[in-house]
This record gives C-alpha cells, structure tokens and sequence, in this order.
C-alpha cells in the first residue's frame, strides 16, 4: 500500500483544498485511495490550525502586551492567555467524490484577560467552559494525479531541512526546492481549481464567565452554531474585504497559493445566572438569557519567511432577551465589542529572529458583559505558543 507523507511544512503553509489535493494524490486504480485521501486530515496540528485560519481564533496562546486605553482608564501591562484540553473522534474520507470530515471533540477552554498593576483591563471578559461540539465539514472534490504522485513524492522526501531551526538561508532554500517540485509535477496548476469549501458546528456548553479575578460571574449553559466557507481560487475575488491583501500578496509573494475565507459567523444563545456586583445594583432578577452573534474574519498579507503576516477582525454584539426594564433603561441589554490586530513574525525585525513569536497591534472598541460603558484601547505586544513558553520554562 502506498502511503502519502506531503512534508509538514508544506501542510501547514497551505490551505484546506490545497492539503486535500495532496492528500489525495493516489493512482484512482488504488484500493487505499481513500485512506490515502484521509492521511493529512488525521494531524490533529492541522486540522486545529484549519478552525483558527476560518474563524480567527488562536489556540494555547500567551500574550503580554501594553494597552492604552483612552481617557476612561489607566495605561499599563497586561497579559492575554487561551488553553485547551480536547479529545476527539474522527471520520475524515471520501463520500462520492467528495472529501468529508465528521469530528465530535469534548474540551475544557480557559481563556481570559489580566490587567497588572493599575492598568485598566480593555478585554476583561474571562472564562472556563466545557463543550461537547460536532463539526461537518466538505473540503472539496478530490484529484487524482495518477503516476505524477509517485513523482511528487519522491521530489518532496529528496529535500532535507535544516538542522539548526534558526538557519534562515536554509530553510528559503528548503522553501525554494518545494516550490520547485510543486511547479515541476504541475500539482500547483491542480490547486488552482480547487473547490470551494465548508466547514460548520453546533457545540452545546457550560461554565463560568467572569471578569479577570472572577469576583463578578455569570454561570452558563447554551448552545452555539458556527460556519465557516473557504472560496475556490476561482471564487477568490468576490470576496471584497480580501481585496486590499490580495493586491498586497500579489505584489511581495507572487508566489502564494494562499486565498482568504469568507467572513465566519457564529451565533449562540445561552442561559446565564449572575454574580454581577454591577447588575446587582439594578435589579434583583440575577436570570437572564443572552443572544450573542459574531463576525470573524483574517486574512494573510505576505509572508515574511516563510512565515505570515495578517489581518485579524471579530465584531461581537450581545443581547439580553426580555431584559427588565432598569436594564434596558441604563442601556446594559444590548452592547457590541470590536477587536482588529496586524501580526506579524518576530523574525521581520533583525534583531530578533526567533521562530515562535509574532508581535502584534491591536485595536480595541465597545464593551463586554463586565462592562458599564463604551471604552476604547489601543495595544501592542508579543505572543507565543503557550506549549513554546512551557518548554522554555522546562529547560
């Protein structure tokens, strides 16, 4: 039986059609074409960085940052973190022509924000929360490539990586030869009519929100839904919020095969009970049941390398179902929370060419459940891998 191995560095630099049309690069007369298909899907890595890629999320994250807020708060050091537990069971083939992914995940996500000092919290919602989700996805039609997989292959397992991970000229060169086996087998004009894809969930949750130190809560249960679409490349331009990054991809890395997706949507209602000074004040009715919608949406701007720089945005707004009349009143039934940041690679500047950061700029605007008011912040920072920093600190 032939096994598909596509080098991990290519996976993680392409998207889901591109992995897919790897991934099924087997003679149709095989008999495995299927296991072969579903051979890149089962890398948990890279299955999860998918998700993040549609819905602009990060995964097991530490962020140290300065936030300037404006003349509501104090500026000052602030730290952002996100960590997982999952365990999943998958069902990733083909079905038809088509290449299918069924996934039920249970998880426990902590995640929050901790201002230091006086520094005034700008993203002070916190939470722990535990899911049971169900995910369904259709990653496109499958191409065979017949003989040239064979071909491919042996091109790609012929180029060594470095042995030091911080040889920048090696690993260009590295990128260099893979470029050249992908144009030489014509696997990237296959890539090009990639299908459109989608990618949707319902997760079914419970847990605790709060602000930083958790001395205001809401405890929770609910439901949330989720989807997400990744245009073909030929789709590609009808997506108008990519426009100004695709004309930027296009002129510093002529050569990426990268294409932007659509906005994501994710709608969730979920019933709360508060432990919320604030609300405590207002009224008595500590029940309430909240709406919540968000627009997420990122997209690459070149990479710097091998590494990319990007775009993030999420627009969130919640609402209180039949909220009493106090709460509508001071204006705490609806409100919005608006986040935008440019990343990039520590590696952009020369005098730090570490791998495992990326620094960022962030911009800030509205308020979340803990809350009274409109506020705004302006932030700057670095982020890295929590598993990174863990490793590190082992050492």
């Amino acid at each position: 039986m032939m096994r598909v191995q596509v080098k991990r560095s290519v996976v993680l630099g392409v998207i889901a059609s591109c992995i897919l049309s790897c991934a099924a690069m087997a003679d149709p007369a095989e008999p495995s074409a299927n296991a072969q298909a579903a051979f890149l899907l089962q890398n948990d890595v890279a299955l999860k960085q998918l998700a993040a890629d549609y819905l602009s999320q990060r995964f097991d994250f530490l962020d140290v940052k300065y936030a300037q807020p404006d003349l509501q708060g104090e500026d000052g050091w602030a730290i952002a973190y996100r960590w997982d537990i999952e365990k999943s069971s998958r069902q990733v083939g083909v079905k038809g022509d088509r290449f299918t992914i069924n996934n039920q995940t249970y998880s426990l996500n902590v995640d929050g924000n901790y201002a230091l000092g006086t520094a005034k919290n700008t993203g002070d919602l916190s939470t722990i929360i535990g899911a049971f989700r169900m995910e369904r996805g259709d990653l496109g039609k499958l191409h065979y490539v017949g003989k040239r997989s064979a071909e491919f292959q042996r091109c790609l397992d012929a180029i060594s990586d470095p042995s030091d991970p911080n040889d920048e000229a090696g690993w260009k060169k590295v990128q260099q030869d893979e470029d050249k086996c992908w144009s030489t087998h014509g696997i990237d004009q296959l890539v090009q009519g990639a299908d459109t894809a989608y990618y949707y969930w319902v997760d079914f949750h419970a847990g605790v929100e709060g602000n930083q130190n958790y001395s205001d809560t809401h405890s929770l249960f609910g439901l949330n839904a989720a989807i997400a679409i990744q245009p073909s490349r030929a789709n590609a331009k009808y997506n108008l919020l990519d426009w100004p990054f695709r004309l930027l991809r296009s002129t510093f890395d002529s050569e990426s095969r990268y294409v932007a997706p659509y906005p994501a949507l994710r709608l969730s209602i979920e019933k709360l009970k508060s432990n919320d000074a604030v609300r405590e004040l207002l009224t008595t009715d500590n029940e309430m049941t909240r709406a919540t919608a968000e627009v997420a949406w990122q997209s690459r701007i070149t990479n710097v390398d091998r590494r990319p720089m990007r775009f993030t945005f999420s627009y969130r707004y919640f609402y209180e179902l039949d909220a009493p009349d106090v709460i509508k009143d001071s204006g705490q039934d609806g409100y919005s929370y608006m986040t935008a940041s440019l990343r990039f690679p520590a590696a952009l500047l020369p005098a730090l060419q570490a791998t495992q950061y990326e620094f960022f700029v962030a911009y800030n605007k509205g308020h979340l459940p803990f809350d009274v008011g409109q506020d705004e912040s302006v932030e700057i920072g670095i982020s890295t891998n929590l598993k990174v920093l863990g490793a590190l600190l082992g050492q």
